[in-house]
C-alpha cells in the first residue's frame, strides 16, 4: 500500500484535446426573397386611383396609413393590402384606437332636441362591433352656434343594428340657450363637437 508521500501515475502518455486550429465559413448572400411589409403613408384612402397616394405597386400584407385630415372619420386608419377574393385595401384599426372625434355642422335642432346615429365602426373595429354595449362609451359634447349661451345634456341609447348590418350608437342632445332674459330651446342648425372613447 503506498503512503501519502508516494505519487503513482497510471500511464506516462497525456493527450491534451482543443479546438481546431481554424475554421473555414463560406457565406453566400443567396438569391433575393420576397420582400418583407412595407408601410406606405398617404394623404387619402389607398383604394383612390386619382390621385394615386401609392408611389409603388403593393404586395399583400403591406400596410399603409391615411394622414388626410380632410378625412377625420378615416384620419390615421391603418389598412392592410389584403387578398378577397381580389387584391384590395382593408381598414384595419386606427392609430388612435377606440376613439372618435368629430365635428358634426349644421346638424337641425327641432325644439331643442337632436339625435346623432354614430355608426360603430368609425369608433371600435368592425370585428368587434357586436361585443360593446352602449355603457361603454363615454361621450362628450358641445354644442356651438347661435348669439347665446348654450347649455346641454345627452344621453346615450342602446346600441342599435340598422339594415345591413350596421351598428350604430344613438346619442340624443337636448340643448337650451339663455337670451339674456329667459332659457328656450334651441331650433336651427348648430355644430356639434364630439368626442367618444371606450371605457
Amino acid at each position: 500500500m503506498p503512503t501519502f508521500d508516494e505519487v503513482i501515475l497510471g500511464t506516462e502518455d497525456v493527450d491534451v484535446l482543443g479546438p481546431p486550429s481554424e475554421i473555414s465559413v463560406d457565406v453566400d448572400f443567396g438569391p433575393d426573397g420576397e420582400r418583407g411589409s412595407k408601410i406606405f403613408i398617404g394623404a387619402g384612402s389607398p383604394n383612390t386611383t386619382v390621385p394615386n397616394p401609392i408611389s409603388e405597386d403593393p404586395l399583400v400584407y403591406d400596410l399603409y396609413i391615411n394622414t388626410s385630415t380632410q378625412d377625420p372619420e378615416n384620419y390615421l386608419a391603418v389598412y392592410q393590402y389584403v387578398k378577397s377574393p381580389t387584391e384590395t385595401w382593408e381598414k384595419r384599426f386606427k392609430l388612435v384606437p377606440n376613439t372618435l372625434i368629430k365635428n358634426y355642422e349644421d346638424e337641425q335642432f327641432d325644439s331643442g332636441q337632436l339625435t346623432l346615429n354614430i355608426p360603430l365602426v368609425d369608433i371600435v373595429s368592425s370585428s368587434s362591433v357586436e361585443d360593446y354595449v352602449s355603457s361603454q362609451f363615454n361621450v362628450q359634447c358641445t354644442v356651438v352656434g347661435g348669439n347665446y349661451p348654450i347649455s346641454q345634456v345627452i344621453s346615450i341609447s342602446s346600441i342599435v343594428e340598422q339594415p345591413g348590418g350596421i351598428f350604430v350608437l344613438p346619442i340624443s342632445i337636448k340643448a337650451i340657450e339663455f337670451d339674456g332674459s329667459t332659457w328656450q330651446n334651441v331650433d336651427g342648425q348648430r355644430t356639434i363637437h364630439l368626442s367618444i372613447n371606450v371605457v
